[in-house]
């Protein structure tokens, strides 16, 4: 009989010491949680127990939604909508917390809204490194589709126009609307890579041309001294000046072996 009171009289200190405290509980609630002018009620009590399986539960729930898009961006897959579905998943688990919630004197229910702050304080902790992640994949995106446009000779500024305008709409969609993210240090990073690589084609673009114009300047003059090789042929043999053949011969040398540089 003893040992039964014991084990009695331990679970119950054991219960009130794990008794959660929110922060939006404020005297007298917290003197009696904290051992004040008198001990939690026993409605409190089953209160913060009920109120922590019904966080734990609701959490679980949604965390399964969250597994399953953190594993759609860890697959390199962009989340079409990401904004709305997050959104979703808040407003899905604040209705299931309210509908489990009960009617009950103001400490209860001060109880329970706080827990519910902190149910939407654990999940957008949890969903924002799928926000973080899937932000990286639209620039890496936007980026691609920049340099497909330079490679198939797009305008750099047309180029860049154009994935900015694709990677600000994905962006856009994948933001929650009761959420403060951003993906503004994204988009910067997007612009400077996006202005280097414009400025190192336009570099490239340059080079060519010069090279270009060099090599058709080359062209013509040899066009000339082939010109001008016909027209000693045309003549008596003596009149055929060896040093004339030279210099054809080597000017031909040397555009062969411009034209493989280029």
């Amino acid at each position: 009989m003893r040992v039964a009171c014991l084990v009695v009289a331990v679970c119950g200190a054991a219960a009130r010491s794990a008794v959660h405290t929110p922060s939006g509980v404020r005297s007298p609630a917290i003197n009696r949680l904290r051992g004040g002018a008198s001990e939690p009620s026993d409605a409190l009590l089953q209160a913060t127990f009920a109120s922590n399986a019904l966080y734990a539960s609701t959490l679980a729930e949604a965390a399964a939604e969250v597994a399953m898009l953190r594993k759609s961006v860890g697959a390199s897959e962009i989340v079409p909508n990401l904004g709305a579905k997050a959104e979703a998943l808040f407003t899905e688990a604040a209705d299931k917390f309210a509908a489990g919630t009960p009617a009950g004197e103001a400490d209860v229910m001060a109880l329970y809204k706080a827990k519910a702050e902190e149910l939407r304080t654990a999940l957008s902790t949890a969903v924002e490194p799928v926000f973080v992640a899937q932000i990286t994949l639209i620039k890496d995106a936007a980026l691609e589709s920049f340099k497909r446009g330079m490679i198939s000779e797009q305008d750099s500024g047309d180029a860049s126009t154009a994935a900015l305008a694709a990677f600000d709409s994905a962006a856009k969609a994948s933001v929650p609307a009761s959420t403060s993210w951003s993906a503004k240090a994204e988009r910067e990073s997007l612009v400077g890579v996006m202005s280097a690589i414009g400025s190192q084609a336009k570099k490239a673009a340059t080079a060519s041309r010069q090279a270009q114009q060099q090599l058709s300047t080359a062209m013509q003059f040899l066009q000339m001294l082939q010109q001008q090789m016909q027209a000693m042929q045309a003549r008596p043999p003596r009149a055929h000046p060896p040093r004339a053949r030279t210099v054809f011969l080597t000017h031909t040398v040397r555009i062969n072996r411009a034209a493989m540089r280029s």
